[in-house]
C-alpha cells in the first residue's frame, strides 16, 4: 500500500469512527465518500504535505464542524514536530444552469436523473493549512500570584474603560450642542422670515 492509499485508508477510518459518534448524538454524519474523493484525487499535488506523512509518524483527530464549515475540518498531528495540518472540508460552487436533461439525453444517468455536465452543482474541495506552533508557555508563579494579577488588570481595564466612558459622553455633548446650535439658527432664519 502507499503512503497515500495508507493516509486515505487512515483518513476513512476515522471519519467511519467520528460518524459513529455523530449518529449516536443525533447529529447529521459526514458524507465520507464526498470529503474524501478530491483529497484521493489532488493530495499528491501537497508536496510538502506528503513528505512528511511519508518521513513522520502522524495522527489524524480533531474533527470540528461548524455554521460556517458544515463539512468540517480535521487536523493531521506530524508527530515530535512543532505543527501539524488542518484539512477544511469545503465545495466549490459550480453554477453552470439548472439541470434540464431528460432520460433521452447522450450520458443520462438514471440514478442520478441527470447527464452530469452543465448542471448546477457543489463539487468536493479542500483547502490543506500548516499550523506551526511557535511556542507554548505556562503561568509562572502560584495561584495567589495570579489573583494579584487579576485584581491590577481589573483596575488598569477599569480605568481605561471610565477614560473612555469619559470621552464617549464628551463626545456625544458636543453633538447635542451643535444640533442645538444648527436647530436654533434654523428657528432664528424662520422666525425672521415670518
Amino acid at each position: 500500500m502507499t503512503v497515500k492509499e495508507q493516509f486515505i485508508r487512515n483518513l476513512i477510518d476515522v471519519l467511519n469512527e467520528i460518524n459513529g459518534e455523530l449518529v449516536s448524538n443525533n447529529k447529521n454524519p459526514i458524507d465520507v465518500c464526498y470529503v474524501v474523493s478530491v483529497i484521493d484525487q489532488q493530495i499528491e499535488s501537497c508536496k510538502e504535505f506528503m513528505e512528511d506523512i511519508t518521513q513522520n509518524k502522524y495522527r489524524i483527530y480533531g474533527f470540528k464542524r461548524d455554521d460556517e464549515n458544515y463539512n468540517g475540518s480535521i487536523k493531521v498531528l506530524i508527530k515530535k514536530s512543532n505543527y501539524e495540518y488542518l484539512i477544511n472540508f469545503t465545495e466549490d460552487e459550480r453554477m453552470f444552469g439548472y439541470c434540464e436533461c431528460t432520460s433521452g439525453d447522450k450520458y443520462y444517468n438514471s440514478k442520478y436523473q441527470c447527464c452530469g455536465f452543465q448542471c448546477d452543482w457543489y463539487a468536493p474541495a479542500f483547502e490543506l493549512k500548516k499550523i506551526i506552533n511557535l511556542n507554548g508557555l505556562r503561568w509562572v508563579g502560584l495561584r495567589r500570584d495570579y489573583w494579584a494579577y487579576e485584581e491590577q488588570f481589573e483596575v488598569n481595564e477599569k480605568n481605561k474603560n471610565d477614560d473612555v466612558e469619559k470621552h464617549r459622553k464628551e463626545q456625544e455633548k458636543k453633538y447635542i450642542e451643535n444640533q442645538i446650535k444648527e436647530w436654533q439658527e434654523k428657528l432664528k432664519n424662520l422666525e425672521s422670515n415670518i
